[in-house]
């Protein structure tokens, strides 16, 4: 029985037809397709829509669409996966009054005039009298390293600094020139001792300006997470968790994971503060039994694990972050040997037999799970995620890197790969849904 079919709003070549050859799917549906051609032979990539887990503080185009709060991008940015974090200002964005910000050499009010998230922002007016006029909020801190920041806009130059609560022990961050479009100012400090200190947002010299401030926040660790709306009190946001199932995707012994990332931290400030782990992938029963892919701060580079009783076989790749720029990994791995490749580049491959036989059913995306609980988050924005379970060439791995922060089609996908790739899935970051692709040897369609 030959059926004809639609190929999903693909035109084939030569205004040819494509026709089924040997039956339905075992389901009897015939759904959407996608195509790789080999020579007059195409296969099937028929998809069905899978759901991610999700849970946590995820930043998501939902969570952007609502604007209370988060990371201040474009709704279709994809998912945030950041760690744990809470904004210990206590208000943070003059939503409902100015309680607890005090002004210093400036007028400092409410607007609504003009804000980044919710419907106000704290409106500046320096008097030109001194340098380092703007206004500052009091947090409680411990012996540690935090980060401050704000979205500011206007005129003049500003900075962010803190200071201890009798305004001496500054601490200042690079001054920004201001424009009528929102932009975020952030400072990491050194240690700072177990006390009250003060979050400024200032200007670096005397100025005559009017500025606005919004998402102001002061937080522990060495980078900046997405604001969280405050409005009278400290308030907190739960780690990021995505869990993918991983049946039909990729085995222990061959498979690959493919990730374009919009870092939201660089090198100089990472999240583990320059000693840490930032996952992409954890599929583990314990640190003694998993495959991993993670980018290793302590040496700029993304690593890879495949551990078996405690044995491991590592790949290494050096690459440097930069916050904001697109960042692409590839993490192939076959009965032999590991390979990884980054930003499109050559696969570097490691020999190692050492393969686990995990129980797990689901891999996390973004984080680790199973050993010291949720953390090792890539803080970061994901745009696309793909799995396969063959054999990726170099030439695969710098053709999914060309897609960059764009995420592709299910038949861009295909078309763009060798036959042997066999995609499983593909996460367009912009939902929790996903395709799962099913390629089997039995589907062959043919052009008459």
């Amino acid at each position: 029985m030959s059926i004809p079919f639609v190929f999903d709003g693909v035109a084939l070549p030569g205004n040819r037809t494509a026709w089924l050859a040997g039956g339905l799917d075992p389901d009897g549906v015939v759904r959407s397709f996608s195509m790789e051609q080999t020579g007059s032979l195409i296969v099937n990539g028929m998809t069905t829509t899978e759901s991610l887990t999700t849970s946590g503080g995820l930043i998501t185009p939902a969570t952007r669409t609502l604007n209370v709060d988060g990371d201040g991008l474009p709704v279709d940015s994809g998912y945030g996966i950041w760690p744990a974090a809470t904004n210990l200002v206590t208000n943070g964005g003059a939503e409902t009054n100015t309680t607890g910000v005090t002004a210093v050499s400036s007028t400092t009010t409410r607007t609504t005039a003009q804000f980044k998230f919710g419907a106000a922002s704290f409106n500046v007016v320096t008097s030109n009298a001194t340098a380092n006029e703007g206004a500052y909020e009091t947090f409680t801190a411990t012996a540690a390293v935090y980060t401050v920041s704000a979205w500011v806009r206007g005129s003049g130059t500003v900075r962010m600094a803190v200071r201890d609560n009798s305004g001496a022990n500054a601490q200042t961050g690079t001054p920004v020139t201001l424009s009528t479009t929102w932009q975020r100012i952030t400072l990491t400090t050194t240690a700072l001792t177990a006390a009250t200190w003060r979050v400024y947002v200032e200007t670096p010299t005397q100025q005559s300006t009017t500025f606005q401030f919004d998402g102001l926040q002061a937080e522990l660790g060495s980078i900046a997470t997405p604001y969280i709306e405050t409005d009278g009190s400290t308030e907190s946001r739960t780690g990021g968790r995505i869990q993918m199932p991983v049946a039909d995707l990729f085995t222990e012994t061959q498979g690959a994971v493919f990730a374009a990332l919009n870092p939201g931290w660089s090198n100089a400030n990472e999240p583990g503060g320059g000693t840490g782990e930032a996952y992409i992938l954890s599929w583990a029963d314990d640190a003694n039994s998993r495959l991993s892919l993670f980018y290793g701060e302590a040496n700029n580079r993304w690593e890879s694990r495949r551990v078996a009783s405690g044995t491991s076989v590592s790949d290494t790749y050096p690459a440097a972050i930069t916050q904001g720029v697109t960042a692409t990994i590839c993490y192939a791995w076959e009965a032999a040997r590991v390979r990884l490749s980054a930003n499109g580049g050559a696969f570097i491959s490691v020999a190692g037999t050492n393969i686990p036989t995990l129980s797990a059913t689901s891999a996390d995306i973004g984080a680790q799970a199973v050993f010291g609980g949720l953390s090792r988050h890539i803080a970061s924005n994901m745009r696309w995620f793909a799995t396969f379970a063959g054999t990726l060439t170099d030439d695969d791995a710098a053709a999914l890197n060309a897609f960059g922060d764009t995420p592709p089609s299910v038949t861009q996908l295909f078309n763009a790969l060798s036959a042997k790739s066999k995609p499983t899935s593909l996460w367009i970051a912009e939902d929790s849904g996903y395709l799962e692709l099913e390629v089997p040897s039995y589907r062959v369609y043919t052009f008459i």
